[in-house]
């Protein structure tokens, strides 16, 4: 009773009886993937509207439009190495909260080798499968805000091929990250 989130789960009993909650890794895999689509179709649709629009409109040069170049190449390139750091950091912090949870270093390997992904997992290994799914989306999430801050600056300064090159390169990235099991697996064995 004492809990201070009266949402959170006080055992894998308990979690695993809450409806609509994901329990296995091919559940949380499955929901990443739909989001990495949803980010994606959300992007390529703005690109196409936003395209429409600035080819309507006469092109703009001048020093605004060196400026939000500059600004957009910034952003592209600050957006592609926080999709790195960021989640890395958050695996990392979440590998240290398993690990002074289970008070075992080795068990991190012996999730990915052991563990049916079709099978419910208890408490601590879902939160692990969470937090790598979530740090996954995190990274996605990071790419996309760079991707639409390019396509707006595309509205604004009219210069096409700069941003949706910018745009492009990040969806890119986005899209060849998108959650798998194999890649859980892998890396629960590399920690």
């Amino acid at each position: 009773m004492n809990d201070p989130n009266p949402y959170s789960p006080s055992d894998s009993a308990s979690h695993r009886s809450l409806p609509g909650r994901p329990t296995t890794v091919m559940q949380l895999v499955a929901i990443g993937r739909f989001i990495t689509y949803a980010l994606t179709s959300g992007v390529l649709v703005m690109s196409i509207v936003l395209f429409v629009i600035t080819r309507q409109n006469a092109a703009r040069v001048g020093i605004d439009a060196v400026i939000l170049i500059g600004v957009g190449i910034m952003v592209g390139i600050g957006c592609l190495i926080a999709s790195f750091v960021v989640p890395g950091t958050l695996r990392t912090a979440a590998i240290e909260r398993y690990r002074t949870a289970l008070g075992d270093s080795n068990s991190l390997a012996k999730i990915g080798s052991t563990i049916a992904v079709d099978q419910p997992l208890e408490c601590e290994p879902l939160r692990l499968a969470q937090a790598y799914t979530n740090s996954t989306l995190v990274g996605q999430a990071i790419l996309e805000g760079g991707s639409m801050t390019n396509l707006l600056l595309m509205l604004v300064d009219g210069s096409v091929v700069v941003h949706l090159t910018i745009a492009g390169v990040m969806m890119s990235v986005l899209w060849s990250r998108k959650p798998s099991i194999d890649r859980w697996i892998a890396w629960t064995l590399e920690n």
